[in-house]
């Protein structure tokens, strides 16, 4: 938290909590071993009741985020071998969920045409919480949705993950890690369940 403190933020347009609504609609995590890559993805629907990911405001001026909780054991994977060595490795059973946190005032500057180099993040994945960066882009779809894509990446060693291994070392995960993320800025008052294109 400190982190996002330290860098600044712009100041854009004061809105209430209500003016926007956030949904998180997908997620991918990407990688490689030594003899091949993998991915695992998490799709998140707009659903009827939908009302907006979770906010938290810090005691510190400024500082609300959006956070978007993502259930772990809801990423698929085309293999289910891999699929499970992923839930093992990113500790499912203790640590269900993975949370990001973006500032609101991120979304609230994208959502006013003001755009920044990078989205300070704040990612908690499996009991360790970290601030990283990404890169994004935004377009305005239909029914003026905003569609904000980005990508980052980060070391598994950076969450205190090691990197496993299979058949005695002989298929070796590289530490790196990419994640490719969608995420929708609505008003408030727009029907969830209208077409995004």
């Amino acid at each position: 938290m400190m982190l996002l403190c330290m860098n600044g933020m712009t100041q854009c347009l004061d809105r209430t909590d209500d003016d926007y609504r956030y949904h998180l609609r997908d997620i991918s995590i990407e990688g490689a071993s030594n003899v091949n890559t993998f991915a695992f993805w998490y799709e998140n629907p707009l659903q009827n009741n939908s009302s907006g990911e979770d906010e938290g405001c810090y005691p510190e001026k400024d500082t609300c985020m959006v956070d978007f909780n993502i259930q772990v054991n809801l990423f698929k994977g085309s293999n289910p071998v891999m699929r499970n060595d992923f839930l093992t490795l990113l500790k499912a059973s203790e640590y269900p969920e993975i949370i990001v946190g973006i500032e609101k005032n991120t979304f609230d500057c994208i959502a006013t045409g003001v755009y920044t180099d990078k989205m300070a993040m704040v990612i908690t994945l499996a009991g360790t919480k970290k601030a990283v960066h990404a890169d994004y882009s935004a377009y305005t779809g239909k029914d003026n949705r905003i569609i904000v894509s980005g990508q980052t990446k980060f070391l598994l060693t950076d969450f205190k993950l090691n990197p496993p291994e299979k058949a005695l070392g002989l298929v070796r995960v590289q530490n790196e890690v990419f994640i490719k993320f969608d995420i929708i800025i609505s008003s408030a008052g727009i029907d969830s369940n209208q077409a995004l294109n």
